[in-house]
This record gives structure tokens, C-alpha cells and sequence, in this order.
């Protein structure tokens, strides 16, 4: 019985380890996605301006492509934020008044990290949905800025070249 302690807390500690990692790539996923939404915005706040400022100086291609440009870039940052929305992220540890009932009730400790190994177990589960609907989102942001940048480009150079 023994070892089967051992392995019960050994599963307990490494469940709460794994939460304690999930949050800190939640959390760095979280800074990435500010970062380029905020660089996306300042794009496209820039391209924008350009198109304001100069747009009775532009043929009517350069102002159509430098539309899309800004308005692909807008969208891609908005995606890119949409990914930092608060959200329901379960982390290690709990209260001290959670163990109450399982104190007053003398329950042999081993039973009780059972308990809480289920628990982790969910938690982990919950966390990992929060993390990859939040990576789709990211991912769908970065997909927008490049198709956006690369339908740009090609336009600029047919438009170049016609």
C-alpha cells in the first residue's frame, strides 16, 4: 500500500505541475497575442493615414488596395485581441476550507488526493479547450495578416504592371 501512496501523490504533484505549465503558456500566448494585435493595429492605422492623407494623389488601384490593406490588417488585429478575452483558466492548488470535510471526517489522506487528483484531472481538461479555442483564434489572426499582406502585394504588382 505503500508504493500505491507514493504514486497517488506523485500523480497529485504532477497534475498540479501540469496546471501551473498550462498557465504559463496561457499567459505567454496571452503576451504574444498583444504584441501582434497591437502591431497589426499601428499597420493598419499607418496604411490607413497613407490613404487619407494622400488619397486624391492615388489612382483608384492604389486606394482600393490600400482599403483592403487596412481593413485585412484591422481584422487580423481584432482576431488576434479576440484571442486575449478573459476567460475561465482552472490553476494548482485550492482552499484550505476545502479539506474541512475531509478533516472533520478523518478521511485517510490517500482517499482524498484521489479526490483531488479528479479534480486536476478536469481542470487540466478545461484548460487545454481555453488554450487551443484561444491558439485557433491566434492562428486565424495570423492567417488573415499574411493572406492579407500577400493579396496586397500580388494587386500592387498587377496593378504595377496593367
Amino acid at each position: 500500500m505503500a508504493n500505491t501512496d507514493d504514486l497517488i501523490r506523485e500523480a497529485t504533484r504532477n497534475g498540479e505541475e501540469r496546471l501551473r505549465v498550462q498557465m504559463q503558456i496561457a499567459l505567454a500566448a496571452d503576451q504574444r497575442a498583444v504584441s501582434l494585435g497591437g502591431i497589426l493595429a499601428a499597420a493598419a492605422s499607418v496604411v490607413l493615414g497613407f490613404l487619407l492623407t494622400d488619397a486624391n494623389r492615388l489612382d483608384g488601384a492604389t486606394s482600393y488596395i490600400c482599403l483592403f490593406l487596412s481593413v485585412g490588417l484591422c481584422s487580423a488585429s481584432v482576431l488576434a485581441f479576440y484571442s486575449v478575452r478573459p476567460v475561465s483558466m482552472r490553476f494548482a492548488g485550492n482552499k484550505p476550507s476545502n479539506w474541512r470535510d475531509d478533516i472533520e471526517s478523518d478521511k485517510p489522506i490517500v482517499d482524498a488526493l484521489l479526490e483531488q487528483m479528479s479534480h486536476i484531472d478536469n481542470a487540466i481538461d478545461l484548460n487545454e479547450a481555453v488554450i487551443n479555442s484561444n491558439a485557433k483564434a491566434f492562428g486565424w489572426a495570423m492567417a488573415t495578416a499574411a493572406g492579407t499582406v500577400a493579396l496586397s502585394a500580388i494587386a500592387g504588382a498587377v496593378s504595377a504592371v496593367s
